[in-house]
């Protein structure tokens, strides 16, 4: 392993360590130069509005837990770590793959073992990691202050997973993830396939619901996503369809450009959130368009 690359995984592992542990790490936010992230920030951001758990953004569900979770702790279990109770959470799965490149070097990169465990490294990496990363941290970024410690956090772990992507080139095809169909669809299903970011290829948070909410001057209740929207669409559906529509827009434009400019492949996200696009924008145009209970 290169001094480059010792370097980054140390870099991938402290990152982790401020996602899992914010009021420990302040020591290490000074040091790569991170204004400090408050609890509050780190509770409003990675609890209510962004769950750093791969099971939401992989699942057919969009939930925490279930298969998605099921198949990342045997994952864990196959490589002889020990499961820990949250095996998807992000800061769990970048300290485990920083751990799996500290032991790749220690073993030497020509040995059978070595060659093992780079083989692990890459499956965690390609499979669990960087199938959702980066469309999750477009959307972080979207979502708080660009003086923020959680702004400077997510630009620091871009370029931290762009070196690791070249370490372990994977294309992600488009029947990979996320996957989406469009048909006629009842209301409730409509509103679940929103919320789903891999049915979707689009990320809605709850702030993103109340800001479309506002920009429409539309009471917006507290409550779970698929409630929140629910609310929204039965006071103005076409106003809500247009405001989700303009989103993605916004969407698309900020992770062609991550993409770009970080050599992340995150193609299967932008050909899914088009589709889902074109699918709203036909929507629109229904005559009458009713988005009320069934």
């Amino acid at each position: 392993m290169s001094k480059h690359a010792s370097s980054n995984t140390e870099l991938i592992r402290a990152l982790a360590h401020i996602c899992t542990e914010p009021v420990q790490s302040g020591e290490l936010m000074e040091m790569l130069g991170i204004p400090l992230i408050t609890m509050q920030e780190h509770t409003e951001t990675f609890i209510l509005q962004l769950v750093p758990n791969a099971s939401i953004y992989l699942s057919s569900t969009g939930m925490l837990g279930g298969e998605w979770a099921s198949r990342i702790g045997g994952f864990w279990r196959t490589i002889g770590m020990t499961l820990p109770a949250d095996p998807d959470q992000l800061g769990l799965l970048l300290e485990l793959y920083a751990t799996l490149m500290e032991q790749h070097q220690l073993a030497g990169e020509d040995t059978r073992h070595g060659r093992a465990i780079e083989k692990s490294a890459a499956v965690l990496f390609t499979e669990y990691i960087i199938s959702w990363l980066p469309a999750y941290l477009v959307t972080l970024k979207r979502i708080v202050h660009k003086d923020s410690g959680l702004y400077s956090w997510a630009q620091l772990l871009l370029s931290a997973i762009s070196y690791e992507s070249r370490l372990h080139p994977h294309q992600l095809l488009l029947n990979d993830l996320p996957t989406a169909e469009f048909e006629e669809q009842e209301s409730d299903d409509l509103l679940r396939m929103l919320v789903t970011p891999r049915s979707a290829g689009v990320i809605l948070t709850k702030s993103d619901l109340v800001q479309f909410g506002s920009e429409l001057g539309l009471a917006c209740r507290v409550g779970e996503r698929a409630f929140v929207l629910r609310e929204l669409f039965g006071q103005d559906p076409k106003g809500v369809l247009q405001q989700i529509c303009l989103g993605i827009n916004r969407w698309l434009v900020d992770l062609e450009q991550l993409s770009a400019e970080h050599g992340l492949d995150a193609k299967p996200w932008i050909e899914t959130s088009r589709s889902t696009f074109d699918f709203l924008n036909t929507l629109q145009n229904a005559t009458p368009l009713s988005m009320t209970h069934s």
